[in-house]
């Protein structure tokens, strides 16, 4: 099945993101019971990253979405250690970030009033939803992967 996905995660995401050669790996975590919803994500056909606003190691998150990617072949979901706000998210998936807006400047990203303007049939709310995944048309994630890369290209 060929599904695309607004993900959401908390703030400082990709912080782990690690560089082998060109390729930038990240892992993407969730808890035990979004144990559906990490088997699901693992067979996307790619995402956008959306950044919540939250208070996470001193920094707060952007309210947008930030970074592209896909899933890093052959699908690796593994056991995770990570843990927010007291809460385990114990499962991964391995995934390449294609492009992502630098670190310190996640706020250049879409947010939820532009990401409802470009695609005005989405009504993105990013609710507390189990394993934070949105799902969305492929058109929808051409459309603002565009606009996201266009934004990365012109950062300065």
């Amino acid at each position: 099945m060929n599904e695309y996905f607004i993900k959401i995660v908390d703030a400082l995401g990709l912080a782990h993101m690690v560089r082998n050669g060109d390729k930038n790996e990240a892992p993407v975590e969730f808890s035990h019971r979004a144990r559906n919803q990490c088997d699901r994500f693992s067979k996307c056909a790619g995402f956008l990253l959306y950044e919540k606003y939250r208070q996470y190691e001193g920094v707060v998150g952007s309210k947008c979405i930030f970074a592209i990617g896909h899933i890093k072949i052959p699908i690796k979901i593994e056991p995770s250690n990570c843990r927010v706000e007291g809460k385990d998210f114990p499962i991964e998936v391995m995934t390449i970030i294609d492009k992502t807006i630098p670190a310190n400047q996640h706020h250049h990203g879409l947010s939820i009033q532009e990401i409802n303007k470009i695609c005005q049939d989405l009504n993105f709310r990013p609710r507390q939803k189990l394993g934070g995944l949105y799902p969305i048309s492929k058109i929808q994630f051409d459309v603002l992967g565009a606009e996201l890369n266009h934004r990365i290209n012109n950062i300065r």
